[in-house]
């Protein structure tokens, strides 16, 4: 059985099968996620690079010919992938940034040349960025990691020529934290800026919390701390830069920034202009809402130039969409869209203007070539159905319902245990699934942004941060009666309901009078479930115990009574670490092990392998049930 994964490269002799549709080409790797894509350079000749989710890097030709595979990341992935000429023989190396936390180079062979840790211990961070930037026209890897530095290293050989520590020139501020953090960020984005053909300025965007600010774009001399020009807070709303590029796309030697944001239903596409020598920047930010482009998600918006005949303008890719702004004038209305059934995992284009897409999400294993040269290419790309594994899924998915539909249970075959399905989903399938006796679907009713009015906090909670906090995601504008008389018809039709009773920002969105008030009357009418879901109550201060003490464990307990629960839905290690803290002590004890349902906030969190080992951990230990 042939493996997966590869210590050094190996060429490979099967050739993966190359599928046109019209203007657009797709190569099936077989085996790899394509995350990332790059365009190495080969002479004149144009190598897709691509890496995988477990960190393999790969090259393809344009006719579907995988030239070799290498892993560098050993199970991690690769943050960053820049490809670059550091010999001058006319032919670009690879550069991964992986999240193992070394930077590896590689010949266009697949040959690893060498590798970069900052440290010679096992403590790594994530290593998150990489580029090559010229000064006096010798070449100098530039890489961040999760350590707040930067490293420059001797392009040719690796080697550490010297560390940049943000403390140095940053203007971050943080979130209140110790205020001694400021001046500290990583590294999110490294990007050269061409000057001439033998030095570049140095583009670094700093981030220290994405949920909070957007970061700031730094234009920098290489191997100083000397900052030319500053963007603060690059983004109209709170969110994470996650895409950064580089261009001239008038020619007139003077080079923009294009970045793209990742806001749920607030995405933007951002442009900054320089003049006086990159000393001046000014910023220019256009919306991709949710109302121009259908549902969007977390997905990182990816900026582009699409030229064409009289002209260029500026493509975005987003989440199943493209979206296209005129570079005449400064519109922020959206000139062109195009929507598809799948998104991308990221997208590059070449030196002829032809989009390099890599896997489509959710499993995708195929490379797409987009020939923009061609009148209907928007078409095709409209109509894109990627093969491969996506294909494989899909005629597999096919073929298992239609056997579930003629399966029949033999005798020695226990019933289903039943499972019930919380915080529903419009989904076609779901109504379909809620006819089996082993699943059970809640309602989810929402309550629109309207919350209790906080009369009610006083006087339990004078003197108590919870007496004024507030999510200002809702209104707190309804009396105790508008919140009964709201939810309780969400129960016709339904064997119950489940929804937020309150979240970490405030955990009293209503009294406790009023959710008992709720869950009864499901239980009255047709002993009906409720849940009622508590996201991120990850607070280890005095104040949030006496919430937990007064509001949420009298809940839990109550609920308990008419066969309902409570679930918390926490992110990141919450159920490997706050949880064991003083506030959480009856729920590890098993007091509430028939209530207490443990759940992952998936939003944003990356650990979802630590969630549901700690998870585990407290099922096995007696704690929940």
């Amino acid at each position: 059985m042939r493996k997966k994964s590869f210590i050094t490269a190996l060429l490979v002799s099967v050739m993966p099968a190359l599928v046109s549709a019209g203007n657009i080409s797709s190569i099936d790797t077989k085996e790899n996620i394509v995350m990332k894509v790059r365009i190495a350079k080969r002479g004149n000749d144009n190598i897709i690079v691509g890496s995988d989710y477990n960190g393999v890097v790969l090259a393809t030709g344009y006719k579907g010919n995988i030239m070799w595979r290498t892993d560098v990341g050993h199970g991690t992935m690769n943050h960053d992938l820049w490809c670059a000429d550091i010999d001058s023989d006319g032919t670009q190396e690879i550069f991964a940034a992986n999240a193992g936390g070394r930077v590896v180079c590689l010949d266009l062979k697949g040959n690893i040349k060498w590798t970069f840790t900052p440290y010679d211990g096992v403590h790594r961070t994530p290593m998150y960025s990489v580029c090559v930037v010229k000064k006096e026209n010798k070449p100098y890897v530039v890489c961040g990691d999760f350590s707040t530095d930067c490293y420059y290293l001797d392009a040719v050989t690796g080697k550490l020529v010297q560390k940049l520590s943000s403390r140095d020139y940053s203007k971050a501020k943080v979130f209140k934290i110790d205020k001694k953090f400021n001046s500290l960020h990583i590294a999110n984005f490294l990007r050269p800026i061409p000057l001439d053909g033998e030095n570049d300025l140095l583009l670094l965007h700093g981030s220290n919390n994405h949920m909070q600010s957007s970061g700031e774009f730094y234009v920098m001399e290489p191997l100083t701390d000397k900052v030319l020009s500053y963007v603060a807070k690059p983004l109209k709303q709170k969110g994470t830069v996650g895409d950064v590029r580089v261009a001239d796309p008038d020619g007139d030697g003077t080079y923009e920034v294009l970045f793209g944001s990742s806001v749920l239903n607030g995405n933007e596409f951002g442009r900054i202009e320089f003049s006086d020598s990159y000393t001046h920047a000014k910023l220019f930010s256009y919306p991709i809402q949710q109302k121009n482009v259908g549902k969007v998600s977390y997905r990182v918006n990816q900026p582009f130039i699409l030229y064409g005949k009289s002209g260029y303008d500026y493509g975005v890719l987003s989440s199943n969409a493209m979206v296209f702004f005129s570079s005449e004038g400064y519109s922020k209305q959206i000139k062109d869209k195009l929507l598809t059934t799948f998104a991308y995992n990221d997208m590059c284009q070449d030196d002829k203007g032809n989009i390099i897409l890599a896997s489509c999400q959710d499993g995708g294993s195929c490379i797409h070539i987009i020939d923009t040269g061609k009148s209907t290419w928007k078409y095709d790309y409209e109509d894109l159905m990627p093969q491969g594994n996506i294909q494989r899924i899909m005629d597999y998915t096919t073929e298992v319902r239609k056997q579930l539909k003629n399966f029949r249970k033999p005798d020695w075959q226990r019933e289903p245990v039943c499972v019930i399905g919380f915080e529903g989903t419009k989904d076609p399938i779901f109504p379909e699934l809620d006819y089996s006796e082993s699943l059970v679907l809640l309602g989810s009713p929402w309550n629109k942004g309207h919350n209790q009015e906080p009369s009610w906090r006083f006087p339990l909670y004078e003197g108590n941060r919870y007496l004024n906090a507030r999510d200002r995601r809702n209104e707190y504008d309804r009396t105790a009666q508008e919140i009964v008389d709201y939810f309780t018809p969400s129960y016709e039709g339904v064997k119950g309901i489940s929804t937020w009773a309150g979240h970490g920002n405030d955990p009293l969105f209503y009294s406790l009078d009023v959710l008992k008030k709720i869950a009864s009357y499901g239980y009255e009418n047709g002993r009906k479930k409720t849940i009622y879901i508590y996201p991120e109550m990850n607070h280890t201060d005095s104040d949030f115990g006496f919430v937990m003490k007064n509001q949420v464990y009298p809940l839990v307990e109550f609920m308990g009574t008419i066969g309902s629960n409570v679930a918390f839905r926490a992110k990141n290690v919450f159920w490997q670490g706050q949880v064991y803290t003083k506030n959480w002590e009856p729920v590890v004890s098993g007091k509430y092990a028939a209530q207490v349902i443990p759940i992952l906030e998936e939003t944003t969190d990356k650990t979802q392998d630590l969630s549901i080992a700690g998870r585990m951990g407290l099922w096995a230990a007696g704690s929940v049930d």
